[in-house]
């Protein structure tokens, strides 16, 4: 007997944040990152928010590192990070 499921459409978010547990490597999330990108997000965060790191993975395919605390995201309409609040309360 064959189980079928409700199907899904494909959709992919214009803006993905990829935040790292305990459990995770930089390196599996950057491929995290990357696949996103491929599936169509305009751009992806990854965020150490332990070390208080971001790398920005834009359209282009080349990823910022470190991500300055105030960072323009390309293609999304001006969307700007302000992760000043988020590094002062991890940093302290």
């Amino acid at each position: 007997m064959t189980k079928t499921y409700a199907a899904f459409p494909p959709v992919c978010p214009d803006f993905v944040t990829e935040v790292m547990s305990p459990g995770d490597t930089l390196g599996a999330l950057r491929k995290k990152c990357h696949r996103w990108m491929r599936e169509g997000a305009r751009a992806a965060l990854r965020v150490d928010s332990e070390k208080g790191h971001a790398a920005l993975f834009p359209p282009d395919g080349e990823h910022r590192h470190p991500v300055p605390a105030m960072a323009e995201i390309p293609r999304l309409g001006g969307l700007t990070l302000n992760l000043n609040a988020a590094w002062d309360e991890v940093l302290q």
